[in-house]
């Protein structure tokens, strides 16, 4: 008999919440400012790397941090010598996930080296990311046009 993971359980217990109040949206209103949703989204993003079996780096959610300021959620490294980075944002209107001044410069640093910190609302972003469908050159445009 298959089993769920608790990654899956998560994600079902909060779609039937959302079915049976479909006036909440995931990533709107109230909800969206939810810690829970963020917490979930990590819970995600962790679960998909032990699926695949990378190594990935990943400071405490408890804490503001004990690691360099502005540092990303994730720094994973995936299979043929690809590093990811990614900063978790889940928000809505005016407090839409904004990045600290310190991961702003932090992204600007990385940009500059020709890295790119990708910032994640949802899971369905960070499983493009990680199924490599964003492409290099995708990459290099934006770089591009943040720093011309």
């Amino acid at each position: 008999m298959p089993r769920m993971t608790q990654a899956d359980y998560e994600v079902y217990v909060e779609r039937e919440r959302l079915r049976l109040n479909p006036s909440q949206k995931q990533f709107g209103g109230a909800l969206a400012r939810d810690p829970k949703h963020e917490k979930l989204l990590h819970h995600q993003i962790m679960e998909d790397c032990k699926r695949r079996r990378w190594l990935f780096f990943h400071g405490s959610m408890a804490h503001r941090s004990h690691r360099t300021l502005g540092e990303p959620d994730y720094i994973v490294l995936a299979q043929e010598g690809r590093v990811i980075m990614c900063e978790c944002k889940v928000g809505d209107g005016k407090n839409r996930g904004k990045l600290t001044q310190d991961q702003q410069a932090v992204h600007r640093w990385a940009a500059l080296n020709g890295h790119k910190i990708h910032v994640v609302r949802r899971f369905s972003e960070w499983l493009a990311i990680a199924d490599n469908t964003i492409s290099h050159q995708i990459v290099q445009e934006t770089i591009k046009r943040c720093f011309p």
